[in-house]
């Protein structure tokens, strides 16, 4: 798929290669890349997304699925014991539209399954995948699903059933006709999950950027975190300066051109590529997060 002058790669991985990390491998890394578990799965979301573009307000030459940021459901720490997840990300959630709807304790499967039916966004921050909370069969159920952000330990993991076909929770949401799904292949540290989570949604246009050195963490992730945070400050500031400085000629025109790049919509697929290297432990934890699906895009 092309997106503009973004190229998106996605790869049709069988039953025994869902495990390895193939985003992260160098001939990979600087791609937009993303995964399906069959071409049947990559042709219904293609059909699908035409229709979703045919009905956005100013979708230009952008290829993908295209999706509202006014309406969803976020899920935040329901287990009540990952107090600096719910520190970072709550004030985020808080930022969304009013008509968003968030919940902190645990749900019932019948709320859970009348959410991922209802919204076009469900972001989950918590343990696992939250099958604790929702069967893989009552996804698959649904008549839609949105797309979804499973941030928790091997939320994306898929289990090799031998000679039978492969299960795991992301498999029953693209079943289930979500768009993309993001989560973790494996177990990873809730600060780096943090980390991610906070830079993806910011590069995606789901919420502002927001600074809080207080809860960047200790020792050298914080130090480095903060750092990066001036140094791009200061990148903002030289950017202004010789944008003032610069005439109408051909260093004006690319001085133009360039902004105009850097003002092009985000993919989750995009953002998520961006948001490994904020991670403090890159090819530990950072290397876990993958989406599964095709780029989306929010249109407000």
């Amino acid at each position: 798929m092309d997106a503009g002058t973004s190229s998106h790669t996605i790869l049709i991985l069988d039953k025994h290669l869902h495990a390895f990390p193939w985003e992260s491998l160098p001939s990979l890394s600087h791609l937009n890349t993303s995964r399906l578990p069959s071409l049947e799965a990559l042709y219904s979301r293609l059909v699908a997304a035409r229709d979703t573009k045919a009905s956005s307000s100013d979708p230009g030459n952008i290829e993908g699925h295209f999706i509202s940021r006014t309406t969803g459901h976020s899920i935040l720490n329901p287990s009540g014991d990952l107090a600096h997840t719910q520190s970072v990300i709550q004030p985020l959630l808080q930022s969304l539209p009013e008509t968003w709807t968030h919940q902190t304790t645990a749900p019932t499967e019948a709320q859970l399954s009348q959410a991922l039916a209802s919204t076009s966004l469900f972001l989950y921050f918590g343990h696992g995948s939250g099958s604790q909370y929702i069967r893989p069969r009552a996804i698959k159920k649904l008549a839609q699903c949105p797309t979804t952000w499973l941030m928790g330990c091997s939320s994306s993991a898929v289990t090799d059933n031998g000679g039978f076909e492969p299960s795991g929770m992301v498999l029953a949401y693209l079943l289930a006709g979500a768009p993309a799904v993001v989560g973790t292949l494996w177990d990873v540290t809730d600060r780096d999950c943090d980390r991610a989570s906070v830079k993806a949604g910011e590069l995606w246009g789901l919420w502002e950027a927001m600074v809080q050195e207080e809860k960047l963490g200790k020792g050298k992730g914080r130090k480095g975190d903060v750092e990066v945070a001036r140094k791009e400050g200061s990148m903002k500031k030289r950017r202004g300066r010789r944008k003032e400085t610069m005439g109408t000629g051909a260093e004006g025109a690319k001085a133009a051109s360039d902004d105009g790049a850097d003002s092009e919509k985000c993919s989750l697929v995009e953002a998520v590529t961006r948001s490994r290297d904020v991670c403090y432990l890159r090819y530990l934890n950072g290397a876990a997060f993958v989406v599964y699906g095709i780029p989306v895009y929010l249109v407000d």
